[in-house]
C-alpha cells in the first residue's frame, strides 16, 4: 500500500500507544506519515513502536510500520558516522562485543 492512499482520518491514533502516551500528533501514525511523505529525515521515525496497531484500524489499509522500517534505513543510510562509531561497530560485529574482547570458551 502506498502512503499517498492515507487521507488523513486519524482513527489510527486511538490505538497507537506512543500517541496514547505522548499526546503529540508527530507520534502518531499519521504524523509518521506526514513526516515520510515531505521526505523529512527526522529522528521521531525511531519512536515508532512496530506494533501495527495503526495497521488493523487502518480503512486504507496502510502497514504505517512497513513505511517507518523503510524510512529509518534511509536515515541511518544518511546519518555521517565518525571514526569512533566505525570502530566500534567493527568490533561489535567481530567479537559481539563493543571492547572487541574475543570469548574462547
Amino acid at each position: 500500500m502506498s502512503i499517498e492512499l492515507c487521507n488523513q482520518c486519524g482513527l489510527c491514533k486511538a490505538h497507537c500507544p506512543m500517541y496514547k502516551t505522548l499526546s503529540k500528533e508527530t507520534y502518531s501514525p499519521r504524523g509518521q506519515l506526514t513526516i515520510i511523505k515531505e521526505n523529512v529525515i527526522s529522528e521521531k521515525l525511531s519512536n515508532c513502536l512496530n506494533c501495527e496497531l495503526c495497521k488493523v484500524s487502518c480503512p486504507s489499509g496502510i502497514d504505517v510500520s512497513k513505511e517507518v522500517k523503510k524510512a529509518r534505513v534511509l536515515l541511518v543510510s544518511e546519518l555521517n558516522e565518525n571514526d569512533k562509531d566505525k570502530e566500534l561497530v567493527k568490533k561489535l560485529r567481530e567479537s559481539g562485543n563493543i571492547y572487541g574482547i574475543q570469548n574462547n570458551q
